[in-house]
């Protein structure tokens, strides 16, 4: 596989995650429109715009598309972080940590895992070439097999919390 071919791998793994992430949250918007209307409308919101975004990166993004979705994926795992930790200050269980869900796990792993690839896919013309291997050989299987595990546990119905 060639360079351009790897780099070609790479865009699709980061769009395929930020479609299975926006999949996870479309779920999670239907339970979280019971426990709070603003929490549905974040995830109602959220998941088409995952969807979206995938599908830009799948035709082939501009370098300012990779940078919006790298920043939009950073900032969604992160306030996962919070309200895993410390909880949010607002709906009905402010300042409650929630609790570590199968599915939203997945979603956040694969958000962490497109900023990763963007951050490869942004400094490529730079990357050494024992990095252009490395992802030659680690890209494919790790993204694919995080976004298998991704829709079976969606497809499967596992509990998000």
């Amino acid at each position: 596989m060639s360079a351009t071919e790897v780099r070609r791998e790479l865009e699709i793994d980061a769009a395929l995650l930020a479609i299975a992430a926006g999949l996870i949250h479309a779920v999670a918007a239907v339970s979280h429109f019971g426990q709070y209307w603003l929490f549905g409308v974040f995830f109602a919101v959220l998941a088409p715009a995952q969807i979206a975004w995938g599908a830009l990166v799948y035709r082939g993004a501009a370098r300012s598309l990779l940078v919006a979705g790298a920043w939009g994926s950073a900032g969604v795992a992160l306030l996962w972080l919070v309200t895993r930790t410390v909880g949010l200050p607002i709906g009905p269980h402010a300042g409650a940590p929630e609790a570590v869900g199968p599915l939203d796990g997945l979603a956040t792993l694969d958000e962490q895992v497109v900023v990763i690839l963007v951050l490869a896919l942004l400094r490529w013309p730079s990357l050494r070439p024992h990095a252009i291997r490395f992802a030659r050989r680690a890209g494919p299987a790790a993204g694919i097999g995080l976004t298998m595990a991704s829709l079976l546990s969606l497809t499967l119905g596992v509990h998000a919390h």
